[in-house]
């Protein structure tokens, strides 16, 4: 069906506890969005397969992926004491914020 990391264009469909209902184009598989973010119903996003959960696609939204793989970046650039780690892990962040995941 779907393969672990394949990227997926969804749709939000309804909202249920701890995240919201979407719909895997172009077939309309209906999925599992967890998250905390506020969405319209009607949204699109770009997902990722997780995995299949109690038999229902789990799926991860890319850009909050994207900010979730910053962050880190961005933590683990501040506590490194070496300049060139620091300054190579800068250009990193920098570039992911140009680039969307593919």
């Amino acid at each position: 069906m779907f393969k672990p990391g394949q990227n997926l264009s969804c749709t939000v469909i309804a909202q249920e506890q701890n995240g919201y209902t979407v719909s895997i184009a172009p077939d309309g598989v209906a999925a599992f969005l967890h998250t905390s973010s506020t969405l319209t119903i009607g949204t699109q996003i770009d997902a990722c397969f997780v995995m299949l959960h109690e038999g229902r696609p789990l799926v991860a939204d890319k850009s909050q992926l994207l900010e979730q793989g910053r962050k880190q970046l961005t933590e683990l650039a501040d506590k490194t004491n070496d300049p060139v780690i620091r300054e190579t892990l800068i250009g990193v962040i920098t570039r992911s914020g140009q680039n969307a995941i593919e």
